[in-house]
């Protein structure tokens, strides 16, 4: 992501966080705030990562980076368990059954898909899985993680 590209998110994270809160209060609060930094720290993260394409990375990147992979296994595994629980309870403790199997095999792929979004990330290619596992390696090269 360009900075080109960053900016555009940004104002559009500040229009969306304006349109939610600020014209349903009729003023710019703490809501306000708080949905504008949920979607830009993603865009913002993502440039700061872009941005940095030197062969070795600095020490403060390899933190970032570190606690970026970290928090992303956490909140994907948290969100893959939770989908796998909902999953197993209406697929086996359900009055209909199979009513909630379609559902529950949905459940599964999304926690399946969170799972894999936890290990390995989302490459540049939305839908290219390769680019996932080809990304992740050279990261794991670049910021030299043991796992």
């Amino acid at each position: 992501m360009n900075g080109k590209d960053s900016l555009i998110y940004l104002f559009i994270a500040a229009f969306v966080a304006i349109l939610t809160t600020g014209l349903v209060d009729h003023e710019l609060n703490l809501n306000t705030f708080i949905i504008f930094c949920f979607i830009a720290v993603p865009v913002l993260i993502t440039y700061f990562f872009d941005s940095r394409k030197n062969p070795e990375p600095s020490k403060i990147e390899k933190i970032a980076a570190t606690f970026w992979l970290i928090f992303r296994r956490f909140i994907c595994f948290v969100a893959a368990l939770f989908f796998f629980v909902v999953a197993v309870k209406l697929a086996f403790f359900s009055e209909v059954l199979f009513n909630e199997f379609w559902l529950s095999l949905c459940l599964i792929c999304a926690a399946a898909l969170c799972v894999w979004v936890g290990i390995y990330g989302q490459g540049w290619q939305r839908g290219a899985w390769k680019d996932d596992v080809a990304l992740h390696s050279q990261n794991k090269a670049r910021y030299k993680w043991p796992w």
